[in-house]
Order: structure tokens, then C-alpha cells, then sequence
């Protein structure tokens, strides 16, 4: 193991390294961007659960979870800064959603929940520049983010909520050219601000943008469990792969396949995930998506080692969204949402009242209106 924590950090010195033709201009690079850029969002909804859950928690959803109540999501203020060489970004957010962002990562949640990301780094070289940062960023794993604003959809698919949210470490980013920039990156692990054991997790991916198409490509690994786990240290393998086209100004495609495996003491998990969307722009003011995703998780032992994603073998859904943004900083969206999964992990309003928090649902189906304003 300290073999592959070294070779990561000798990855991410290598990114460094391979900027070094660049450094002749020791001038700090010329940019045109404000050197303070501030901007914010607030995220409320109303969600109804057609199964009406005992407990009023929509079981599996995570960021849009209250059934029958208006619901302040997250709000959010966000400072970007460019100084010379020096860049940073601050994201401060309160409502709902901390503390479903930090539900995997407790001990320091009280400490950190307000804080969504804090970074700063240094930038080497000008003509492929090698970004060098450090702090608690939003986790690159999938096309979908935080703001709601930046998605197509109002909730997030299966596969957002069941992988990590962010990851605290330190990261060399290359700009090989406009279109392609080659990531390296130790971190603590998945959604760990502190780290549960002795080792780091490393990722190395591969971004690629154009006018019509853009897609990351990416390997994450490293000990997750934490140092007295049943399953031991074992090494834990992910692999992502996402994409966007721009068919036509009007249509466009986005695909992400994620597969990932671990061989602990109780035998080795793996599973197997994908999700498909279809977004349609109507006219400047109406849009519509619909996509379908799908997470299968299996292990090999009998001795059931505790799952790395879901409470069951299997979660798919089906969502479609509408869209309508009557000007620029403001939007509402509808959705509806069916969720279907192995076994009964959903509440329903047949929960017994002694435990109303008790799965007994195999399905669920919601619908959600929410609203966005940003500047």
C-alpha cells in the first residue's frame, strides 16, 4: 500500500513537472476575469410522496427528502478569486441539504456543515498551466452537481446520491490544451473531511470539452473503511465515465457509467451503474428532461460484509422534468419521479406507528415543484 500512496504523489508532482517548458514567461498570466467574483442561489421546493411515508422522509433521496412540507433546500453564496497566480473558491451554504452532505461524515459535520467547498491553489507555467490546490472540493465523479441551477432536473439521480459529494486533499490539474485538462489528486477518501484510516485515496481522470461535446474519464481508489471495519482495509476500485452532446442547439444527449468493486475479509462487493438523459429546449423559456438510471450492487459471501452504496441489490428510476425560466436568475421546475427497488426500502403510510421509519415499500412516487434564484 505505501507503494501506490507514493506513486500517487509522484503522479501529482509529474503533473507539475510536465509544465516545465512552459515556465521560460515567469510572469504571472495574463487574465481578463474580475479578480473577485461572487455569486449565490437558493434552492425551495414543496414535494409530495404518493406513499406517504409514516415518518414525513422521502427514503433514498437525500437532498429533496420532506414529503408534504416547503422545504428551504440549500442557499448559498459563492466567492471565486483570481490574483496572479493564485486562485481560490469559497462556497458557504445553510438550509436542508448540509446536513444530507455531510450524513456519512458526522464527527466533523457540527465543524464544516456550512462550508460546501474551500480551496486555493497556484498556478505554474502559461502555456499548459499546472494548477496545484489544496482544501475541500466538490467531488468530480458524474456529470451532475450541487446547484440545482447547473442540472437538468430539480432532484438527482441514484448514482449522485449514492457516490461521494466532495473530497478533502490536495490535486494537480494540467491544461494540456483548451479542450483537455489531465487531473491527479490524493484525498482523504469519499466524503471524509477527517480520514477514518491510515491511508489516502488517490484519483487520476482525464476532462474533455468542446462546442458539442464534453465528458470526463476517471479512476478513483483507496481504503474506505474505517480501521476497525469487519471487512478489513481493503482496496476499493471505482470507475466512471460520463459524456454530454450537443446534438442541435435544441437536444441534447448525457450519458454516465460507474462500476467499482472491493475484495474485503467478508468477500468482495461490487456494482454496476448507469443513467441516460434526454434534454429538450423548447423555446428560450421552456425545457424539458427525462432521464432513467439504475444501480446494481451484489457481494460474493454469504457472510453479508456491509454495502458501499444501497440498502438493496437494486434501485432504478424514471424522472421527467419540467422547466420554465421567465428571465435570466430565476426558474421554477415540476417533476415527477418513480423510484423502484429489490426489496422494501422505502416508507409507506402502512409503517407501524411504534416504528414509523420502518421500510415497507418496494416503490415510491413523487412530484415536486421548486423554484431558483441566483444572481
Amino acid at each position: 500500500m505505501n507503494a501506490i500512496m507514493q506513486h500517487s504523489w509522484f503522479t501529482c508532482l509529474s503533473l507539475a513537472l510536465l509544465a516545465t517548458p512552459a515556465l521560460a514567461d515567469d510572469a504571472a498570466p495574463t487574465t481578463t476575469a474580475a479578480p473577485l467574483r461572487l455569486s449565490g442561489y437558493l434552492e425551495s421546493s414543496y414535494s409530495w410522496n404518493f406513499v406517504r411515508p409514516r415518518d414525513g422522509i422521502t427514503a433514498q433521496r437525500g437532498f429533496d427528502a420532506q414529503h408534504n412540507s416547503l422545504t428551504i433546500e440549500n442557499v448559498a453564496l459563492d466567492a471565486q478569486w483570481t490574483s496572479g497566480r493564485v486562485t481560490g473558491q469559497l462556497t458557504l451554504q445553510a438550509g436542508a441539504t448540509p446536513t444530507s452532505y455531510y450524513g456519512s461524515d458526522a464527527a466533523v459535520a457540527q465543524g464544516i456543515r456550512n462550508v460546501q467547498q474551500a480551496w486555493a491553489g497556484y498556478t505554474v507555467g502559461t502555456a499548459q498551466p499546472v494548477t496545484i490546490s489544496a482544501g475541500l472540493f466538490l467531488s468530480p465523479i458524474g456529470p451532475e452537481s450541487m446547484a440545482i441551477k447547473d442540472n437538468w432536473t430539480w432532484s438527482r439521480s441514484n448514482l449522485f446520491w449514492a457516490l461521494p459529494f466532495y473530497h478533502v486533499g490536495v490535486r494537480a490539474a494540467w491544461a494540456v490544451s483548451s479542450k483537455l485538462t489531465l487531473t491527479s489528486a490524493v484525498y482523504n477518501g469519499w466524503n471524509q473531511a477527517v480520514d477514518t484510516n491510515r491511508s489516502k485515496s488517490i484519483t487520476v481522470n482525464a476532462a474533455y470539452s468542446s462546442k458539442a461535446v464534453s465528458g470526463m474519464v476517471q479512476y478513483f481508489g483507496g481504503v474506505e473503511r474505517p480501521t476497525d471495519a469487519l471487512e478489513g482495509q481493503p482496496w476499493r476500485h471505482l470507475f466512471d465515465l460520463y459524456g454530454t452532446w450537443s446534438v442541435t442547439d435544441r437536444l441534447s444527449l448525457r450519458g454516465q457509467v460507474d462500476a467499482g468493486f472491493e475484495r474485503g475479509k467478508l468477500g468482495t462487493q461490487r456494482w454496476a451503474a448507469a443513467a441516460l438523459y434526454l434534454h429538450v429546449v423548447a423555446t428560450p423559456r421552456w425545457a424539458g428532461t427525462t432521464r432513467a438510471d439504475c444501480i446494481r450492487e451484489l457481494h460474493d459471501d454469504a457472510q453479508q460484509p456491509t454495502p458501499i452504496l444501497l440498502p438493496t441489490s437494486r434501485i432504478c428510476s424514471v424522472t421527467a422534468t419540467l422547466g420554465y425560466q421567465p428571465s435570466p436568475g430565476f426558474a421554477v421546475r415540476a417533476e415527477v419521479r418513480a423510484d423502484d427497488a429489490a426489496n422494501p426500502i422505502f416508507v409507506g403510510a402502512d409503517a407501524p406507528s411504534t416504528a414509523p421509519s420502518t421500510p415497507t415499500r418496494t416503490t415510491q412516487q413523487t412530484a415536486t415543484v421548486g423554484i431558483i434564484g441566483s444572481f
